[in-house]
């Protein structure tokens, strides 16, 4: 068991660690950004011993330290993304995990819209609108049914980036599906929301939701709160889709030097960040022993990712600022707090309760082959027997 040579115990004193981490890694292309922004499951081995009671500050200090980062985030944040992704050679980024949600989605939206009038679709940090963008065109390819569902379908799109909304706007007007199906009345079909997923919530109205997607979002979230909300403004039988990256890389904090290590920082910050967290030689060898192979590829490839992101960012400049802690686990650890929220995954009773999954094989997917890199899944709020 590692142990750092300090406990934090407050939010306070995490702030105060954050400021000393943001000092040491300042010259950084890219910085860690808050502790606080990890999933929760990992602040023991950094020496994060908040007691419970404190908990809702914590997760309010970790999401704003996440909405001021990417409030300001635009469409070349996106693109320093996406060929950071490219150079760390993990299939097409989140263009994979669009078209993988889309997929999933419209399989059971084929087997359950008939009896369905309407399908209000709640895009969860859409982003400049690729999500959304790929459940059209995998409407348009399906020549069987997408039309008759696309007719049924009201987006939300909620984003706390207006910069990202507004590429979203152009980009789903110029969408073949919203143009000869939605006859130009897109304003009426997708609503626009510049909020943060919290915002929405405490807004939104209660069983008011056929379907949530989301893509390479939701591990931007610490605290899994937010799925009990969510369950309470799904209808029954709704459907969650989430494709997400997943890895354990930052379980320990020797990864976390590691990473800095790569992204250039001086040896002054190496031993200053590795005496803080009471780092030893063999501290990042030990961690990664007792892992399966796909996911000791899935957190080297992640690393790769974060390096290569700091470069991009590098060339992009400050006029985008992001941080690479974010809430990363492993797929079976998302899978999880969906049933404990009350968001059915296991597939006997998706198969047996509702009717979208009656013939779905998997609803959780590998983005690549025997590669725990991302995944999609999919999960119900399952209507109560009487």
């Amino acid at each position: 068991m590692w142990h750092m040579t300090r406990t934090i115990t407050t939010v306070d004193e995490l702030k105060s660690l954050d400021l000393t981490i943001s000092q040491i890694c300042e010259n950084l292309p890219i910085t860690p950004g808050s502790l606080s922004r990890m999933h929760r499951d990992f602040y023991p081995a950094y020496g994060i011993h908040i007691p419970k009671e404190a908990w809702p500050e914590l997760e309010a200090y970790s999401l704003s330290c996440f909405e001021s980062e990417w409030a300001a985030t635009d469409a070349e944040t996106n693109r320093a993304i996406e060929r950071a992704i490219t150079k760390a050679n993990i299939a097409s980024g989140n263009l994979d995990l669009n078209g993988q949600v889309s997929k999933m989605l419209i399989s059971i939206l084929k087997e359950c819209h008939r009896s369905m009038e309407r399908i209000v679709i709640v895009d969860i940090g859409a982003g400049d609108g690729d999500t959304t963008e790929a459940v059209l065109d995998a409407l348009d390819d399906d020549k069987e049914d997408g039309r008759e569902i696309a007719r049924k379908c009201h987006f939300r799109l909620i984003e706390p980036s207006w910069f990202r909304l507004e590429d979203a706007t152009q980009k789903l007007n110029r969408n073949d599906v919203s143009s000869e199906v939605y006859h130009g009345n897109t304003g009426s079909r997708y609503l626009r929301k510049c909020q943060t997923l919290e915002t929405y919530l405490a807004e939104a109205k209660c069983g008011d939701v056929d379907v949530v997607i989301s893509s390479a979002a939701l591990h931007h979230l610490s605290f899994p709160t937010y799925l009990p909300q969510l369950n309470r403004l799904m209808k029954d039988n709704a459907v969650l889709v989430s494709g997400d990256w997943h890895n354990n890389l930052l379980r320990h904090p020797a990864n976390l030097v590691n990473i800095i290590r790569a992204l250039g920082a001086e040896k002054c910050a190496i031993e200053n960040l590795e005496l803080m967290f009471g780092i030893k030689a063999d501290d990042s060898s030990r961690v990664e022993r007792n892992l399966p192979p796909s996911q000791k590829k899935a957190n080297r490839d992640f690393h790769k990712f974060v390096v290569a992101l700091g470069n991009e960012m590098g060339r992009v400049g400050n006029s985008s600022k992001i941080a690479f802690l974010e809430a990363l686990n492993i797929v079976d650890v998302r899978a999880q707090e969906m049933n404990d929220a009350g968001i059915v995954t296991d597939l006997s009773e998706l198969r047996a309760s509702h009717r979208g999954f009656m013939k779905m094989d998997r609803n959780i997917r590998r983005l690549l082959p025997e590669h725990d890199v991302a995944f999609v899944v999919a999960g119900a709020k399952i209507a109560k027997r009487a």
